[in-house]
């Protein structure tokens, strides 16, 4: 049959019963197929959640399993290293164990050999320190005479000597402090350097720390102007010192400036004029002996020429420095004789002969040379029981009697006059 239409022959025409027939066999396949996949379905679910009815394990519980016995094996692979380094630290502690226990054994042996022996230990004890002290004294002994020895050559080297009036060092004459005017200032300073190098060799070779200490323009030894003063941070209230740290000039020079009227007997130091120090005078403000500088005040008023007052002025500082080198000598000859020396002397300013003192011994000092000092130990103490050996205590104790303020005074009551004691 041909299609009007298309024109296409044998093509199959159904009727209205064939259609309904194929389309009932197609909902059947279709509700067919349909029931197989929901059972499939169903069955790969219930696989991998293991909720069949048989009881089984699903992927899931079996995955869940594993996870748990890898956690525990790694637990057990975290034991048994512990274990392992348990073992090891019991075996190190049997070890050292052992090794105290034959400590003990030892010790025990020693024990029962010591009370074996017949001699006392005490006794035996006592004897060492005995030996000790007995070395230590033949030490300082020893150390003492070599100071005395140094000291001995001190003095020839610098040639101190005394005549019927003055005392001499490198053969220059030293003056007490009232008869410098008679000197010119080239041989005052060349022995106030002498001086101030034999007292500084002296305190060195002795051991001996000075309460005031020299320094220098220039920063070297024996290079430019000698300032003496404290040092800051030592020293207590005892001998009212320490607050004077202010350096002061052991030097004096030539006046360069306008000559001043003819000097009076008031001020033995009118005729020099000395160095601007690194000091004034009025810096030891509320020290004892500030008063000896702080009593001359400049007033325009006065009619006093002020080149006279500032020639005063660096006048006292010298003099307040020449007074801190007698302090230094008066602590040295305490510190080796235990002496002393009484006001008076010290400001009489016989310089050289409390040094020479110092050398071969005060008639009234009780010490020995060289056995006292701050770098070594002193001379042995009787009692075997007592160790170690005493040092000097720093400067200055309370047993050195002398005031540097009242020192100061002195001198300035005195006018610096002259004052002789000779010692042999």
């Amino acid at each position: 049959m041909e299609c009007q239409n298309c024109q296409l022959q044998q093509r199959a025409f159904f009727c209205d019963d064939c259609v309904k027939k194929y389309l009932r066999d197609y909902r059947q396949q279709t509700s067919h197929f349909s029931s197989e996949r929901n059972a499939a379905v169903a069955k790969a679910t219930s696989a991998l959640t293991g909720s069949d009815k048989s009881g089984s394990t699903g992927m899931e519980t079996a995955r869940i399993r594993r996870a748990n016995v890898s956690s525990l094996e790694r637990r057990v692979l975290e034991l048994m290293d512990g274990l392992t380094a348990l073992r090891k630290d019991n075996e190190r502690k049997r070890e050292r164990l052992q090794m105290l226990r034959a400590k003990i054994a030892e010790r025990r042996q020693t024990l029962t050999a010591a009370k074996t022996i017949s001699v006392s230990p005490t006794a035996s004890v006592s004897s060492v320190v005995i030996s000790a002290h007995a070395s230590l004294a033949s030490l300082s002994s020893s150390i003492a005479h070599a100071r005395t020895g140094l000291v001995q050559e001190l003095v020839e080297v610098f040639g101190i000597s005394h005549d019927d009036t003055h005392w001499i060092i490198s053969n220059l004459i030293l003056p007490v402090p009232g008869d410098m005017r008679r000197y010119p200032p080239d041989h005052l300073n060349a022995v106030m350097t002498s001086t101030i190098h034999f007292v500084n060799l002296l305190a060195f070779y002795l051991g001996v720390k000075l309460p005031f200490h020299v320094t220098w323009t220039k920063g070297k030894l024996g290079v430019g102007v000698p300032h003496i003063g404290a040092v800051k941070g030592i020293g207590g209230d005892t001998g009212g010192w320490a607050r004077w740290h202010q350096k002061h000039p052991l030097h004096v020079s030539a006046s360069s400036s306008a000559s001043p009227p003819a000097p009076t007997s008031s001020s033995p130091f009118t005729s020099i004029a000395l160095p601007e120090s690194t000091s004034s005078s009025s810096s030891d403000t509320g020290s004892p002996s500030a008063s000896t500088a702080d009593s001359i005040v400049f007033d325009s008023q006065s009619g006093i020429d002020p080149a006279i007052m500032q020639n005063q002025l660096i006048t006292s500082s010298f003099t307040t420095g020449i007074a801190m080198l007698l302090y230094n000598v008066a602590y040295l000859a305490y510190t080796q004789h235990g002496v002393n020396i009484p006001l008076n002397q010290v400001a009489s300013g016989e310089l050289l002969g409390n040094l020479w003192g110092i050398c071969f011994g005060f008639s009234n000092g009780s010490g020995i040379l060289g056995r006292y000092s701050h770098e070594t130990a002193s001379s042995l103490i009787p009692n075997p029981c007592t160790f170690p050996l005493n040092r000097l205590p720093p400067p200055t104790p309370p047993s050195f009697t002398l005031e540097f303020g009242q020192l100061l005074q002195a001198m300035k009551r005195k006018k610096l006059g002259v004052g002789h004691r000779r010692y042999h």
